[in-house]
């Protein structure tokens, strides 16, 4: 498979412009014969210089990983804040981040991501009864039933509660489990932001390669 290639993220204003320090050449550096001090004042004068680049170069950086979190439209104090801005640069710049789907040979397989994450939000959406008896229930209705091959309904409802419990394992459906049970948010919130999951993943299906993007706050 040929590389794929990276494209730069688009920045501009400062976070465009490199910082500059000012040229050490210009400020001319005292020699060992000229300094008062001799050896001990010239070594001084650079630990000096050193420490004043060092707190400017600290001060520019901090401002520009502020502007960074307003690029990428993160809270800065945020609590998973770093963690969110670490995660979009890298995906803006580091190939292993990279999402390529592969095209796979022979039948569609019926079962991907977006159908096994619906499969679970769905049965996670329905209280007071237990998953097995939901997915009975489901294998009788649409869109469950097409994507079941076996012919009788009892086969397809034992079917689908084994497809249930395989998505258990899928690494969205954890993900998308992490966020249903993440205490710092609201029920509300975290269910909001599971739905919101499960439709860019049906987009995805739909409309592939189409990229997802989640808020910061759905990353723990």
């Amino acid at each position: 498979m040929p590389k794929r290639k990276i494209p730069s993220p688009k920045f501009t204003g400062e976070l465009a412009t490199p910082i500059k320090l000012t040229p050490r050449h210009e400020l001319s550096p005292p020699s060992i014969l000229d300094h008062p001090e001799g050896l001990e004042g010239v070594h001084k004068w650079w630990m000096e210089l050193l420490a004043k680049e060092g707190g400017e170069i600290v001060i520019e950086r901090t401002k520009k990983t502020l502007l960074l979190f307003k690029h990428y439209d993160i809270y800065p104090i945020h609590p998973d804040a770093g963690f969110n801005l670490a995660m979009k640069l890298a995906i803006d710049c580091v190939p292993g981040f990279q999402i390529v789907r592969p095209q796979k040979r022979g039948a569609k397989n019926k079962w991907d991501n977006s159908k096994l994450v619906a499969l679970w939000w769905t049965v996670k959406s329905q209280k007071n009864k237990s998953a097995r008896t939901i997915c009975f229930n489901l294998a009788k209705k649409e869109p469950w039933k097409s994507l079941l091959k076996d012919k009788t309904e009892e086969a397809r409802q034992k079917r689908l509660y084994a497809v249930y419990e395989e998505a258990l394992n899928d690494p969205l459906v954890e993900f998308a489990d992490r966020i249903l049970n993440n205490t710092q948010l609201e029920e509300t919130e975290r269910r909001a932001y599971v739905q919101k999951l499960v439709g860019a993943l049906e987009d995805c299906a739909a409309q592939p390669p189409r990229p997802l993007l989640f808020d910061e706050k759905m990353a723990k």
